[in-house]
């Protein structure tokens, strides 16, 4: 939320020691990739869905890959704005995952009432 929140100043109080947290994997090839497989295969067949995820993949690794060149071409400012955007999608996903627990829980509840 700070990185979200947090003005220009607050980019020039770091302590130089920044930590990773390795997001990009969960979500690449977590539990997401195979509910989605799961949901996937009956509707598409096991072809269209593995081809997909190949595909996928091809391009999570080019994109990897070539990083740095990406991020020399949208320079420091480009890399702070995908940044935020970035960590706003991640904010609105735990909302909607948060939101749609409670909701799935006061169904449960309700149904076996």
């Amino acid at each position: 939320m700070q990185d979200l929140l947090a003005g220009p100043e607050a980019q020039h109080s770091g302590s130089g020691a920044t930590g990773v947290v390795p997001l990009a994997v969960p979500l690449i090839t977590g539990p997401g990739l195979i509910a989605t497989l799961m949901f996937q295969i009956p509707a598409f067949g096991y072809t269209a869905a593995l081809l997909a995820l190949a595909a996928n993949f091809g391009i999570v690794w080019l994109t990897l890959s070539r990083s740095h060149i990406v991020a020399r071409v949208i320079g420091r400012d480009g890399t702070t704005i995908v940044s935020k955007i970035v960590a706003l999608l991640l904010a609105a996903i735990a909302v909607s995952m948060i939101r749609l627990g409670i909701q799935e829980s006061i169904t449960a509840f309700g149904a076996s009432s």
